[in-house]
């Protein structure tokens, strides 16, 4: 349960508003909705914040990682080391869930074997604003479910 004090001019617009637009449940469903909004908005400080807690894991960990398991691939994230195995279908399910993670067989240029592999599956386009594509789409999406 969560209960907040809110401003009474901004409680009274806000229920107003919420009444004029939804029937039942009126103020819960714009409480949701705004709830849902504001997450959406700050997911990318979020993100950013994970991809630089994993690439650093990355870099403090990288000379052990090439010395001690070259070839094998790994699962960084939430700036840790999840686990390590002999191929991609081993460690593909580990933090699933995560914002951001790293995936990588070690040994190969993470940077490079990507924008390969995005260039040689789609030539013509550029990978930064297909990226930037996929995020806004995957931002929307996420909102609507």
């Amino acid at each position: 349960m969560l209960t907040a004090e809110l401003p009474e001019i901004l409680q009274e617009k806000f229920e107003r508003t919420a009444r004029l637009l939804y029937e039942n449940d009126s103020t819960q469903q714009a409480l949701i909705e705004a709830i849902e909004l504001w997450l959406e908005q700050h997911r990318c400080k979020l993100i950013e914040s994970e991809t630089e807690a994993n690439n650093r894991a990355y870099e403090n960990l990288r000379a052990q990682l090439e010395q001690e398991h070259k070839g094998k691939w790994i699962v960084i994230a939430y700036g840790k080391l999840q686990g390590v195995g002999s191929s991609l279908k081993e460690v593909d399910h580990l933090a699933s869930i995560a914002l951001d993670r790293i995936v990588m067989q070690i040994g190969e240029n993470r940077y490079t074997t990507f924008l390969d592999k995005w260039r040689g599956a789609l030539k013509g386009f550029d990978p930064d604003e297909l990226k930037s594509q996929y995020m806004q789409e995957n931002a929307r999406t996420n909102y609507d479910s």
